[in-house]
């Protein structure tokens, strides 16, 4: 008769074993690289195990399985931060790893935010095991952006060219004010007033 004997193929664990190799029940013996007797053996650390089973006719079958353990990788996707309204941070890792996966849907390795929000990144390593990062990101809405373009001149004349100033969304910290001149001086515009 033919003995069922198979262990499986070797395998690879995240930062701990816990596995239980099962050799086929109602043998004659059994014999584990241990030198323990049951039909079954727990593991709990990496290394090479074996099996050597006797049924009831005196035939014999072995069969061998490595275990390994890699620890998890260390992520540190960034600061928690404040910034700025309106600014950009550049959150993500320096390390290569097989792949990224930001909460965001974003796959990169680095990405650029300028809302608050907490920012998850899932990175996987050669080894299929997976380390998590969180940074958490606030905005604060009274300081203004850390780089503020204002041109210095635009033409409200309806020709299509530089007819807005450059601000399409509503400026709301307090300290803000916004002053237009004429070119001759005068003040033709007061956001205070």
């Amino acid at each position: 008769p033919i003995i069922p004997l198979e262990l499986g193929a070797n395998r690879h664990f995240c930062d701990s074993v816990s596995l239980l190799l099962v050799a086929p029940p109602g043998m004659e013996s059994y014999i584990w690289n241990d030198q323990s007797s049951l039909p079954d053996l727990p593991v709990s650390n990496e290394g090479k195990y074996w099996v050597e089973v006797f049924d009831t006719n005196g035939c014999q079958k072995s069969d061998t399985v490595e275990i390994d353990v890699t620890e998890s990788p260390t992520v540190h996707a960034g600061n928690d931060t404040t910034i700025c309204y309106r600014s950009l941070v550049q959150l993500g890792t320096p390390t290569d790893y097989t792949s990224y996966l930001w909460n965001t849907g974003s796959m990169k390795r680095v990405i650029t935010i300028q809302d608050a929000g907490e920012y998850i990144l899932i990175v996987t390593d050669s080894f299929g095991c997976t380390g998590t990062d969180t940074v958490r990101v606030w905005v604060d809405i009274n300081a203004l952006p850390n780089e503020l373009f204002i041109p210095n001149a635009f033409s409200p004349n309806d020709d299509g060219l530089n007819e807005l100033f450059p601000f399409t969304e509503k400026v709301i910290q307090p300290e803000f004010a916004l002053k237009i001149f004429n070119k001759w001086g005068e003040k033709i515009f007061d956001s205070k007033f």
